[in-house]
């Protein structure tokens, strides 16, 4: 009988590290988390099974936070991509839930005489059971609020040790909750509690995740209604050019019926300077693009500052909502920082460029000495209103869709924010055109 108990213990070891990998975000690729984690969660598990016959269950259940639980709390921060009170939370909530189904299904073996069958029964169930709960249903938005929320993390990880504290106290402590029979009833309303405390802490987090998203929609629909005040203008330029046209060609017809022809060659050439001037205004080929530049444009110069782009490839992968929400969450945040600085410093650059099938945008702006930066991690907004902060994090979900990532960076009192995006095998560099300004 005892066989089965200690073979239920490892194999909730085993799913609890499952689980574990499926909420979490590795900094490795699959192939190495997964090759690093069968090394030394398989060592681990190994060492805790041979304790698991030396020493008595109840032993056992008094050390395993030394045995287990520390060492894989230390490897799993070493290999996750989220740092801080993400990484804790995740960590707890893991384990908090694999302790809360060995808790939930010890219980019914003892309170119906299983004689362990009930134990080893359920938990062959259970573990599976949560594991494709957590792939089907959870692991999807938990891994997007990972992404876009950055507030609430520290209580919500408190909570949540608080939760891992009393399911490793009270079943084992002073002595076996098999031994005191009158604490299994305060035992199960603290494994009612649980779940009840982590569905109030996934509400809070996916009103912040529903803020988030109505801030992106905002963000889209505001670029497309730029776009199309842009094309609108377009049209009216369009049309005052027709109508200029039309005077011009009076103007060179009289010219030339009175042969007149050293005038009206000048004239064509006032004529030529003045379209050359308008045309400045045109960034690039994409007229959505093109409007956020040059709205942009027009905040720059009312900022006095000095800028300068390179757009070397302007056929992305992506949607015209997407190429604009890249472009504008970057040249916004470099407008916050310019504002900051004493006219003379404030300078931006924009530069794009395609290298190896990956398409390359720069994004750089004078910032102050301050400013400094922890790896692994996107700088946080300097600015405490809620729905703020979320710009950089969108520019990386977008490039993480495209197989891409972004990366930020501080050199000589430049903030350097460059964005790589991965392109099908099939492109042609030289069909993109090359604007320059300086």
């Amino acid at each position: 009988m005892e066989n089965l108990r200690d073979f239920s213990v490892i194999w909730s070891l085993v799913h609890i590290l499952l689980i574990f990998m499926l909420l979490s975000r590795s900094r490795y690729s699959l192939r190495v988390t997964v090759s690093l984690t069968l090394c030394f969660m398989g060592c681990l598990i190994l060492a805790n099974a041979f304790l698991l016959k030396a020493i008595k269950i109840d032993s056992m259940g008094r050390i395993f936070v030394l045995t287990c639980t520390v060492p894989t709390l230390l490897f799993y921060y070493w290999i996750s991509y989220d740092r801080g009170w993400k990484f804790c939370f995740t960590f707890c909530l893991a384990d908090t839930c694999a302790l809360w189904l060995c808790i939930t299904t010890n219980l019914l073996d003892l309170l119906l005489h299983g004689q362990f069958y009930i134990l080893f029964i359920t938990r062959m169930i259970a573990f599976p059971l949560a594991e494709y709960v957590a792939f089907r249903y959870l692991r999807r938005p938990y891994q997007n609020l990972q992404k876009t929320v950055s507030r609430g993390w520290a209580i919500f990880t408190l909570m949540a040790i608080l939760y891992y504290a009393l399911l490793c106290i009270m079943p084992n402590w002073p002595n076996p909750i098999i031994n005191r029979p009158a604490d299994i009833p305060a035992l199960i309303l603290v494994l009612a509690a649980m779940p009840a405390t982590y569905l109030t802490i996934f509400s809070t987090l996916h009103s912040q995740l529903l803020l988030f998203e109505r801030s992106q929609k905002a963000r889209q629909l505001q670029m497309q209604k730029e776009a199309a005040e842009q094309q609108l203008e377009n049209q009216q330029a369009l049309r005052q050019l027709q109508h200029d046209m039309k005077a011009h060609l009076i103007v060179l017809n009289g010219l030339l019926s009175e042969a007149r022809v050293e005038e009206a060659q000048a004239y064509l050439q006032e004529i030529n300077a003045y379209a050359m001037d308008e045309r400045k205004k045109e960034f690039c080929a994409d007229p959505y693009l093109n409007a956020v530049l040059q709205q942009y444009s027009d905040r720059f110069l009312k900022l006095g500052a000095q800028w300068e782009y390179v757009l070397k490839y302007q056929s992305f992968p992506l949607t015209h909502a997407e190429t604009c929400l890249i472009f504008s969450n970057a040249l916004e945040n470099c407008c916050d920082a310019l504002q900051a600085l004493p006219p003379s410093l404030r300078e931006v650059s924009v530069q794009t460029d395609i290298q190896q099938n990956y398409a390359l945008i720069r994004i750089k702006n004078r910032c102050g000495q301050k400013l400094q930066l922890t790896p692994h991690q996107l700088p946080p907004s300097c600015k405490k209103d809620s729905g703020h902060g979320l710009g950089l994090t969108t520019i990386q979900d977008i490039a993480q869709r495209q197989g891409g990532n972004i990366h930020c960076s501080v050199e000589n009192g430049w903030f350097i924010l460059d964005v790589m995006l991965k392109l099908e095998p099939v492109c042609d560099p030289q069909a993109s055109a090359d604007t320059t300004l300086a």
